[in-house]
């Protein structure tokens, strides 16, 4: 009786182990595996010209909306003050260059959020050139 519990303990200290060890293996595999992800140089590339792309994107559609704004402006002081004297094509271009402007402004907010919320994360922000700002303000 006393070998047939030794032996069951043993038994159940083995399977013990090897779940213990299973598990740290798995969480050693998951750890490593991140870091292999994040600092293969695929990873770096990608992520270093994507932040340089995006900078870009940004102030192209920055120069975008100063254009649509001077467009506004060009034909707001063309047209006058007073919508009574407006002709329903000045009013349509008017509204056209209007939600062009509003387009314009709303992809460039979610541009500079989605920016920053990857510039917030450790594992792209590594390799983001320093010379770029960490966050853009809106």
């Amino acid at each position: 009786m006393k070998d047939a519990t030794l032996g069951v303990l043993a038994l159940i200290g083995i399977c013990v182990l090897i779940l213990v060890c299973g598990i740290g293996s798995w969480f050693w595999n998951l750890g490593t595996g991140v870091i292999n992800r994040q600092v293969n140089p695929d990873a770096i590339v990608s992520n270093y010209e994507w932040y340089e792309q995006q900078f870009r994107d940004i102030q192209a559609v920055e120069g975008q909306i100063k254009d649509a704004q001077e467009a506004t402006t060009r034909l707001m002081n063309l047209i006058g003050p007073k919508q009574e004297n407006w002709t329903f094509d000045q009013r349509q271009e008017l509204y056209r260059l209007e939600s062009n402007l509003t387009g314009l402004k709303q992809s460039r907010r979610s541009m500079i959020q989605t920016y920053n919320a990857r510039a917030s994360m450790v594992t792209s922000n590594m390799w983001k050139n320093s010379s770029l700002p960490h966050q853009i303000q809106e």
